[in-house]
């Protein structure tokens, strides 16, 4: 056992752990060179050149993602901007600190200016963003683990990110109460994925994929580029982890709410047999509806998107013994079913395996 740390929002504390291991997120210093190569030699098929191409709509994702995108906007120069905020609320003071002087032309996806262009074959009506249709699309996103699509970017940045609140819900439900962190196979990947296509092949639009990963950036085809970035980062640095007793895990940088912290449970129960730790300084459960669904004894009232990840937030509180270390209110803890625990109560529970950015941990293999 050795003396850690652990990110507690911009603060560290300190633990005792058998294992150890620190995730690297997608905000590492990629040099303007890496980023240009990569837009120069895209992945699989692609029908325009990014770096000529001024009228296209560049898509980033929000505050919410670590992801380096003004290196791309410094190189692209693009003329318009659309944030895919998808159920987020938009905060601009955050966004600037992520893209600087772009905030001018920043605009956040409106969920109600959208229009209909189908349904997927898993039945999700398609209701995309109006500033799509008949467009060259840039979008520039992240991979990393996700518990609904498996894995974060790609076709992504479009639904959710640019999607009505009823394609997002419809699009969500497919999974279910189950994670399906870590499976290209997401029923909500592959219906997402469809009704990008269906945007391409039916209404004109072109689009061109920039996904950055702990790794690197790849770009080019939205399905084939993102194949390729899970492969590799998967390949060159997914960890092999035996399960254990008891995970400590923190969720920093994404420790805003259990709505964006949860996502470090789900890795967490892959590698725990009885009993896991989160820590994470958020202060509030997530959005309002969000709060009520995870606390009523029927999550589904709320509807189907908060619903699915009450549902399996719900199920880890129901088959793991779960405790917080955060700042959340102790009556809304127990409401829950969590144990609410001090930072510095850490220290007398030794963990099996301590990890830290446990939202970017990328796991290839659990072994017995």
């Amino acid at each position: 056992m050795e003396e850690r740390t652990l990110h507690y929002g911009k603060e560290e504390i300190k633990i005792i752990s058998e294992k150890y291991l620190r995730a690297r997120g997608t905000s590492r210093n990629f040099t303007v060179g890496e980023v240009s190569e990569s837009l120069m030699e895209p992945i699989g098929e692609v029908s325009f050149n990014p770096m000529e191409e001024r009228g296209a709509v560049v898509i980033i994702d929000d505050h919410t993602r670590d992801t380096p995108v003004k290196k791309v906007l410094d190189l692209m120069k693009p003329r318009e901007i659309l944030v895919a905020t998808g159920t987020h609320t938009p905060n601009p003071n955050l966004l600037r600190r992520k893209v600087g002087d772009w905030i001018g032309l920043c605009q956040f996806h409106n969920p109600r200016k959208v229009v209909y262009i189908g349904e997927t074959s898993f039945g999700t009506p398609i209701y995309l963003n109006e500033s799509l249709l008949g467009r060259r699309i840039i979008g520039i996103g992240s991979i990393r683990p996700h518990n609904i699509f498996g894995w974060s970017g790609g076709s992504k940045i479009v639904l959710p990110g640019l999607a009505s609140l009823e394609t997002i819900e419809k699009n969500h439900q497919l999974v279910e109460d189950k994670s399906r962190i870590f499976e290209l196979s997401s029923p909500s990947r592959l219906d997402s994925e469809e009704s990008l296509s269906i945007l391409i092949e039916e209404f004109g639009s072109e689009f061109f994929l920039v996904n950055f990963s702990q790794i690197g950036v790849f770009t080019g085809n939205f399905i084939e580029a993102h194949r390729e970035g899970v492969k590799e980062t998967v390949e060159r640095i997914g960890v092999k982890l035996p399960k254990v007793e008891r995970v400590v895990i923190s969720s920093y940088p994404f420790d805003e709410s259990l709505w964006q912290a949860g996502k470090a449970l789900y890795i967490a129960e892959l590698l725990s047999e009885s009993e896991i730790i989160l820590v994470s300084s958020m202060s509030e459960i997530g959005p309002r509806d969000f709060e009520e669904a995870i606390l009523s004894e029927d999550p589904w009232e709320k509807g189907p998107l908060y619903g699915t990840v009450s549902s399996m937030l719900r199920r880890i509180f129901e088959e793991y013994e779960v405790s917080f270390v955060s700042r959340i209110p102790e009556k809304l803890l127990r409401e829950m079913g969590v144990n609410g625990l001090k930072p510095e109560e850490l220290r007398n529970l030794p963990a099996d395996l301590a990890i830290d950015r446990g939202c970017d941990l990328i796991l290839k293999e659990v072994s017995p």
